[in-house]
């Protein structure tokens, strides 16, 4: 219902006739929800209820939703970064090899490293 406010205002009949599975009385409870929860708007102009989509509220969910989110996924790939371009320790990789020979040679890629 929120996706075809948002293209442009509707009468509570084009929203009915876009919903046929359901029924008059359902399809104004869900606009009362939507009122009641500041995503809708209502004008009456005569006898017709146009109903607009509020953007203010869901713009407002979603920068504090996702700059939550966001800071997380900052923080998180900063703490990556840090651990990826980390100095190897040193290690005498001959004599590991000749510990551990497992035919490769090289003892493993980032053999002695621990993230």
């Amino acid at each position: 219902m929120l996706d075809l406010l948002s293209e442009r205002p509707r009468m509570t009949n084009d929203l009915v006739e876009a919903f046929p599975s359901l029924c008059r009385t359902n399809v104004m409870k869900h606009l009362d929800v939507l009122v009641s929860a500041g995503l809708v708007v209502v004008e009456r102009r005569g006898r017709c209820r146009w109903n607009h989509v509020n953007p203010v509220p869901l713009d407002l969910i979603c920068r504090r939703w996702l700059n939550a989110r966001t800071r997380r996924m900052a923080s998180a790939l900063q703490r990556l970064k840090a651990v990826v371009e980390s100095p190897m320790p040193e290690t005498d990789l001959g004599e590991q090899s000749e510990e551990s020979d497992d035919g490769r040679g090289d003892a493993g890629i980032g053999a002695g490293r621990t993230v």
